[in-house]
């Protein structure tokens, strides 16, 4: 199995994103930890950004015993307060 295919079968959607439990990036005697974080990443761009080449800042955090990924949105004010 697969990286991408491991953590494929263990994905949960969660308001506004997906998320994963954390024990899952532990890793498994024939998958390191990275390539399994490596894998999450590529799907929540895939599953977050579908159709895009385009690869925006995730949002990645604890929420209690999972790892959730959102996208990282900005509000127009953020914008233009940078472009100030």
């Amino acid at each position: 199995m697969t990286p991408h295919e491991h953590m494929t079968q263990r994905l949960r959607k969660v308001a506004g994103g997906i998320a994963w439990e954390r024990c899952v990036f532990a890793g498994t005697a024939t998958l390191g930890a990275e390539a399994l974080l490596d894998a999450a990443v590529d799907i929540a761009w895939d599953r977050l950004m579908p159709d895009t080449l385009e690869r925006p800042n995730l949002e990645v955090r604890r929420e209690g015993r999972l790892i959730v990924f959102r996208l990282n949105v900005y509000s127009l004010e953020q914008v233009l307060a940078q472009a100030a």
